[in-house]
This record gives structure tokens, C-alpha cells and sequence, in this order.
């Protein structure tokens, strides 16, 4: 009898046991990981890293920071991959070689937030047209970002940019 007790108090701790492991692991799975500071610096690197190879026409350096799978919506028209990444940038270059203006990219206030998958992004941006003697902001807006750690190190998954209206012509002269 006494055998007998002590088998079934063993075999519930057994089972409580099992299943606390069980819950745990679930739980920590779903639980965003923490980004070191090294994590942080090496995503913010790809905001600069997309800037320069936007600003100097360098596709190799605007190529690196991108998963092969990369969703990029700079507006209505998604791209996905690498070949019509390439392709958009090709584009880019060729119009800017054409003299489509100086173009600086700004970007501030970068957030990000861990989550099981990688990290999230915001940040704000803001396109300056510098081909004229004033600077003009030709665009300004933000990013919603997708990063995860791919063999290349971290790279962005997505990039969604969404756009500031213009400025009506009675708010220009405030």
C-alpha cells in the first residue's frame, strides 16, 4: 500500500513536473528575446547602410541589407526578392546618373522592439533634395521594418514606407 502511494505521488510530481517544463518552454518561445547592444548597433548600421547605398548609387552596399526574400513597398507597387530589389535599384541609379538631383536620406527617432522572430523597427525619414543651392525636403515620412539574423547577420525581411502628405499651399507659408 505504502508502495503503492509513494509510486502515485511520484508519477504526480512526475506529471506536474513535465508539464511546468512544457509551459515554460512554450512561453519563452513566444516571448520576444532581448536585443544586446551590439544587436542594436548592427540594425541601425542597415539604416545607414540603405542611406548610402540609396545616396551614392552603390547597389552592392544597398543589396547587402536585405533578406534574399525581402518584402519592399516604397509605395503601391510591393516588390519581393532579390531580382526586382536589383532591379528597382538599377532603376533608381540610372534616373539619378540622368541628373534626377542630389538626394541626401535623414533618419531619426529609430525605435526597436524584440520580438521572437528577430526585432521590429520605426524610424523616421527624410529625402533632401541638395542639388540646389537650398536644400528642399523632397519627401519625409517613416518605416515600418522587419529584422531578422540570417547567416549575412542581421538584414531587413521588410521595409514599408509610408508617406507624409505634401503640405497644402496655405500651410507652406506658415
Amino acid at each position: 500500500m505504502v508502495a503503492r502511494r509513494t509510486l502515485l505521488v511520484l508519477g504526480f510530481v512526475g506529471v506536474l513536473a513535465g508539464g511546468g517544463w512544457v509551459y515554460a518552454q512554450q512561453r519563452s518561445a513566444s516571448r520576444p528575446a532581448n536585443l544586446s547592444a551590439q544587436d542594436y548597433v548592427d540594425i541601425q548600421m542597415l539604416y545607414a547602410r540603405y542611406n548610402q547605398g540609396s545616396d551614392f548609387s552603390d547597389t552592392a552596399m544597398w543589396m547587402s541589407i536585405w533578406a534574399d526574400d525581402a518584402l519592399f513597398k516604397p509605395g503601391n507597387q510591393p516588390m519581393t526578392g532579390t531580382k526586382e530589389l536589383a532591379e528597382f535599384r538599377a532603376s533608381r541609379n540610372a534616373a539619378a546618373a540622368k541628373g534626377g538631383g542630389q538626394r541626401r536620406h535623414q533618419n531619426s527617432s529609430i525605435v526597436l522592439t524584440p520580438t521572437p522572430e528577430g526585432a521590429n523597427g520605426r524610424a523616421y525619414f527624410t529625402l533632401l533634395d541638395t542639388s540646389a543651392k537650398q536644400p528642399v525636403i523632397a519627401s519625409a515620412g517613416y518605416y515600418d521594418d522587419t529584422f531578422v539574423k540570417s547567416n549575412k547577420g542581421w538584414v531587413i525581411k521588410s521595409r514599408i514606407l509610408h508617406f507624409d502628405p505634401p503640405p497644402s499651399a496655405g500651410q507652406r507659408s506658415q
